[in-house]
């Protein structure tokens, strides 16, 4: 009975952490959108705005098309035990695809915000696709640190995310770190 109310917390505690980093997208996107409109000027600053907002929009309807996602049930397609974990990868992968290949960005705001959500996905994309492959040994050998471990990860760099989409800026000094590598100014 324990395990049952324990497993029951847990998806309640998921599901609504879920649909919260999906609505916090939804909230970078309107006030971006907000501010880019605010004036018909068009400064690097109200481009960066828009660029921004485009940002936070691709990675709202990413995040609110994975969502209801975690629902499926696990399928078994060549051996290989597919879960919510695939489809989530599989989004990060596309949307990574779209922000770093396919959208170009002029502004300094655009591209700092681009280094984060890449870099946010990558990370995610990692922890889903290891635990993807655990999922796909054995899941009774899978340790439970690394359920608390995954939920850390994931939650807090959807936030940072969130934040970056939100600021606007290098706030914790990544691009700083990454030095004068490619398109991260760090002037923002």
């Amino acid at each position: 009975m324990q395990n049952v109310i324990t497993d029951e917390i847990n998806y309640m505690f998921s599901f609504i952490l879920n649909y919260l980093i999906v609505w916090l997208f939804l909230i970078s996107t309107l006030i971006n959108f907000a501010s880019s409109i605010s004036s018909g000027s068009f400064s690097d600053w109200h481009l960066g705005r828009k660029e921004v907002t485009l940002l936070s929009f691709v990675m709202f309807i990413s995040y609110l098309l994975s969502a209801p996602l975690n629902q499926l049930d696990n399928q078994v397609v060549f051996g290989v035990v597919l879960t919510f974990l695939t489809v989530y990868f599989v989004f990060d992968i596309l949307t990574m695809f779209l922000i770093g290949k396919v959208l170009n960005f002029r502004t300094n705001e655009g591209r700092v915000c681009r280094f984060y959500l890449l870099m946010g996905m990558a990370i995610n994309a990692s922890v889903f696709l290891l635990l993807q492959i655990w999922f796909s040994y054995d899941f009774k050998s899978i340790p439970m640190w690394f359920f608390d471990f995954y939920t850390i990860i994931i939650n807090l760099v959807d936030f940072m995310m969130v934040l970056s989409l939100i600021l606007r800026k290098d706030f914790l000094g990544l691009c700083k770190l990454r030095g004068a590598l490619d398109n991260c100014n760090v002037n923002t």
